[in-house]
């Protein structure tokens, strides 16, 4: 019996060992992503001010995403409250009390939206500059424009909480809690091509919001994020040669009103798509 304690306790000292230095070791390469400095000096963009530029920031706001973390009057939401992942918050990018933006030059937005990097050099945490890096001078402009008019919300945003199982995913590549290191900083930024029931138009949609869940080919896969996410189901092949050559007959409705091509409602975190049930009719 000794015998078998004796081994029973070296088995359990030896994982917990080498538990330990997984833990070390991606924990070490956790911070050094969050705390590497990037020296990254974009042009600026221009960014209008008249109302109706305003106006269609406020859509491209709620289009690309932005409303999802930082809530529609801009001053930020509680993102995720979860014990093994950890407490994530969006940003308030109000002019009031606890706006972190309210200084931001127009080389500021770039940096921080398409290449995930605040003004100081260091990565954002949570923000999606892997899809961001493809947005036009002119949509960032026009996103932009609208949240400089926003009246102000005096709201200290909390301090995010990173867990420590999601530093080791984070060391080990399966958590993108920076995305700094994944984006093409020397990216050259073409103009948009001219919006439309186009291959072209249709492409730079895709790339911009829909390939970051649903994959290159469309054909789906398991979500960006921790590992054990839900993976979505495959994309029907029609849908895929429908959006792939930009024939967006059936996307309006499925990405803007939640209904599939078959006339089917549901429920999408799709970019844009109510979280409410959809209407029943096209």
């Amino acid at each position: 019996m000794r015998r078998v304690l004796k081994w029973v306790g070296i088995t359990v000292a030896t994982l917990t060992g080498v538990l330990g230095v997984v833990m070390a070791v991606t924990n070490y390469l956790s911070l050094q992503k969050i705390n590497h400095v990037w020296d990254v000096q974009p042009q600026a963009i221009q960014i209008p001010d008249d109302a109706v530029s305003q106006k269609e920031g406020q859509r491209l706001f709620g289009a690309r995403g932005c409303a999802k973390c930082h809530g529609e009057d801009g001053a930020g939401v509680l993102i995720l409250d979860n014990p093994l992942i950890g407490t994530l918050w969006g940003a308030n990018l109000t002019p009031g009390e606890g706006g972190v933006v309210r200084n931001y030059t127009g080389a500021d937005w770039v940096r921080t939206v398409r290449h995930g990097i605040k003004p100081n050099g260091y990565p954002l945490q949570v923000m999606d500059s892997k899809e961001y890096q493809y947005m036009s001078d002119r949509d960032l402009g026009l996103i932009v424009s609208f949240i400089r008019s926003l009246p102000p919300v005096s709201r200290a945003t909390p301090p995010q909480r990173i867990s420590v199982l999601s530093h080791m995913w984070h060391g080990l590549g399966l958590l993108e809690v920076t995305t700094a290191d994944q984006v093409d900083h020397q990216r050259r930024h073409d103009a948009d091509p001219p919006p439309g029931a186009t291959p072209e138009f249709g492409k730079h949609l895709l790339r911009l919001q829909c390939q970051g869940c649903h994959g290159d080919g469309l054909s789906g896969g398991k979500l960006t994020g921790a590992p054990g996410l839900p993976i979505p189901p495959t994309s029907p092949p029609t849908w895929r040669r429908a959006w792939g050559a930009g024939l967006l007959s059936s996307s309006p409705r499925s990405c803007a009103r939640g209904v599939v091509p078959t006339g089917a409602c549901w429920t999408s975190s799709c970019p844009g798509t109510p979280t409410r049930t959809c209407p029943t009719t096209s």
